[in-house]
């Protein structure tokens, strides 16, 4: 017996929309962040990681020690340098994989939990959300621990519909590589354990797997826990970070959403479906179903614990709280669909809220070119071997990445090299820098946030006053050239 032809049309409409869609998306995703993805400097953070990455295995793990962040995103990086190199495009397309990735697991998990509009809605804006595309052309880790925290929601979503012990194997293993790429990662297991502890028949279904789970975590850590107690005793001073405000919260969500106006959408889209929820509870007409109660509590548990631990360690950072992001974009999405029954309403109010974010959207979020036209300018003023003084130290290997990219890539030589060429990177502002260069005529002082290093500006007036004249070059809001000179008479 044949199928009507209406139903042919149907299947196939279905499977187009079942492999169309995710296709499209990843598709999307490529080739709106590549376009300029080698176009800025290499700046922030990456050079260290790109630094590092590029040693061998054994001196990454003697550095670890050290770094805020475990190995897995250095040890990532180290592959995938010695595949394709360590210019800009090459080493950022592996976060642009890792953020097209991100956006599919979106997808997917609003799909499957929720519905199509919702994952397609979702995924849409984070793509359009200038934060994540910044993070997926940024040689750093926060693409990777987005789409390992969506990998572990989207396996932990599947285990409270259904446990079967393949999903809770790659859980377990998701969720090691976790904790290994971001010590934030620890909020992700805490969601998903107060969930389980929250809601009784989850607790029935899950409780005795979850303290597996615990146990097999706590194991899998052991071998980096010193360097873990370590490195948060080593942060209990302070960090560069300020405490937070209460602007701090919108400030998030700013971030999060390219510009006020589509921030403000969502945050009345968020207050009027949370305000429609209680009234329908408090008359026993609704009941949020597990995933939206689990998006709900992914979203409030992480932002309120570290907003208010920052008023004793500051840490409320939008980098460190980016897994939260997606968790933001399918809530409003979903707040969306239970505002109104009516579809017309529905596709309006999702498709009004997509728009303002693609309208206040760019491919090159953060532009900056300000490194690298600091190195060609020294290229050009510098007198034979002025020295070059960089301020704070660790900027060292930002200057270097742009200014002679063979001395970067020379890591065993690094600090010989720069001494060699007189270039002095400033870890301490009370040394004598201005006593020590006074028989050069021309001396370059390189500053990029030295404020942090030296609040009163000592380095810099210490050689105002070893020199006759000084011009300033100001890049951006960060980085200034200092130009010391001694008058002939």
């Amino acid at each position: 017996m044949q199928n009507p032809p209406g139903m042919k049309i149907s299947l196939s409409g279905l499977k187009w929309v079942h492999v169309g869609i995710p296709v499209g998306i990843l598709l999307l995703n490529f080739l709106y962040k590549i376009i300029f993805l080698g176009a800025r400097d290499i700046g922030i953070d990456e050079p260290f990681t790109l630094f590092y990455s590029q040693m061998p295995w054994q001196e990454i793990f003697h550095m670890l020690p050290g770094e805020n962040n475990p190995p897995l995103h250095f040890l990532l990086m180290h592959i995938w340098i010695s595949l394709v190199g360590i210019e800009p495009f090459q080493v950022r397309l592996l976060s642009l994989f890792f953020g097209a990735f991100a956006s599919l697991l979106i997808y997917f998990i609003g799909t499957r939990n929720f519905s199509r509009i919702i994952g397609l809605s979702a995924a849409l804006l984070f793509t359009f959300s200038n934060f994540n595309t910044f993070l997926a052309q940024e040689a750093r880790v926060y693409s990777l621990f987005t789409l390992l925290t969506l990998m572990s929601v989207y396996l932990f979503l599947n285990l409270l519909k259904e446990f079967k012990t393949k999903t809770f194997v790659y859980l377990i293993v998701i969720n090691i590589l976790l904790i290994y790429s971001h010590f934030f990662a620890f909020w992700v297991i805490l969601v998903e354990c107060m969930f389980v502890i929250l809601f009784p028949d989850t607790r029935k279904q899950l409780f005795k797997a979850t303290l597996v789970m615990i146990g097999l975590l706590v194991v899998a850590f052991l071998p980096y826990l010193i360097t873990f107690i370590s490195r948060f005793l080593a942060s209990s001073g302070g960090t560069w970070l300020e405490p937070p405000t209460i602007s701090s919260l919108y400030n998030l969500l700013w971030k999060f959403c390219n510009q006020p106006v589509p921030t403000v959408m969502v945050i009345l889209l968020l207050a009027i479906a949370s305000g429609k929820y209680v009234f329908y509870r408090t008359k026993g007409l609704s009941m949020a179903n597990k995933p939206t109660q689990f998006l709900v509590l992914w979203f409030l548990l992480p932002t309120i614990l570290t907003y208010f631990i920052s008023f004793l360690l500051p840490v409320f950072y939008e980098k460190y709280l980016v897994f939260i992001a997606p968790a933001i974009y399918l809530l409003v999405c979903k707040s969306v669909e239970f505002l109104s029954s009516q579809r017309m309403i529905r596709y309006g109010l999702l498709l009004l809220l997509i728009s303002s974010f693609i309208i206040t959207s760019t491919p090159k979020p953060y532009y900056s070119n300000s490194v690298s036209s600091l190195a060609n300018d020294i290229k050009e003023l510098r007198n034979s071997q002025a020295p070059i003084v960089i301020s704070p130290g660790y900027f060292d290997k930002t200057f270097i990445y742009h200014f002679n990219l063979p001395w970067f890539k020379d890591y065993q030589h690094f600090n010989e090299t720069l001494q060699i060429n007189y270039m002095i990177p400033v870890y301490d502002p009370t040394t004598n820098i201005g006593e020590d260069l006074r028989e050069f005529r021309q001396v370059f002082l390189i500053e990029a946030g030295s404020q942090y290093l030296d609040p009163s500006a000592s380095v810099l007036q210490k050689l105002n006053q070893q020199f006759d004249s000084v011009e300033m070059i100001e890049y951006d809001d960060v980085v200034k050239l200092y130009i010391f000179r001694k008058v002939d008479f």
